[in-house]
């Protein structure tokens, strides 16, 4: 290396003076310099990524961080009521949940004027996605089968506008929900004079 490349260095000043005999070199610079010849090699970045294994894709699905805010859908089945009278209705309901995000599983019931929606979905979304996109009144489901029910036949849970072997879900109304998980006594007297109720006395 001669003088001429040294004074091409950055933050060298000058070359004060070379002793060629010796193999010694004086430089002048604005800033401390350990080795001038490694100021000239560029460093190679280093890479911050890795490959993924089986760990980070798990990790996509559980938060391992403790005291985390974030909260995950835990997996569910939500009964959604819509009207079905034909397979383009089916069709159109069907196409619009399998769509969504989240969804895992879609079951149609035509008969029970069902859909069965299985997934990491709130129910209310489930709603309103199928309202918005078939243009269809839905609400959820507010039958149950009637082997659910403590007491099928108690005043509020009968409801002859539903499906063979279904009743209406009690947990939708409190008080029905109180009455349903009543004694077969208290049943009896509260229902015994119903109209909804298929073994009621008649007062002639």
């Amino acid at each position: 290396f001669g003088r001429s490349y040294f004074q091409n260095l950055k933050l060298i000043s000058y070359v004060e003076n070379t002793e060629k005999k010796n193999h010694i070199i004086y430089l002048k610079a604005s800033k401390f310099i350990p080795n001038p010849f490694l100021s000239t090699q560029k460093k190679k970045p280093r890479k911050l990524g890795r490959k993924m294994g089986v760990l980070d894709h798990v990790s996509e699905y559980f938060d391992c961080s403790h005291g985390s805010s974030k909260r995950h859908k835990s997996l569910q089945t939500v009964d959604v009521r819509v009207l079905i009278d034909c397979e383009g209705c089916e069709r159109k309901v069907r196409n619009a949940l399998e769509g969504m995000k989240g969804v895992r599983d879609v079951t149609i019931e035509p008969n029970a004027q069902k859909v069965t929606v299985v997934g990491y979905v709130e129910p209310n979304r489930v709603v309103a996605r199928i309202i918005h996109r078939t243009g269809k009144r839905a609400e959820l489901y507010p039958y149950v089968p009637y082997d659910v029910v403590a007491h099928p036949y108690a005043s509020g849970v009968y409801d002859n506008r539903a499906p063979t072997g279904y009743v209406r879900n009690s947990e939708y109304d409190p008080h029905v929900s109180r009455l349903a998980r009543a004694s077969s006594t208290e049943v009896r007297y509260t229902s015994a004079f119903s109209d909804e109720n298929a073994s009621a006395c008649v007062i002639m």
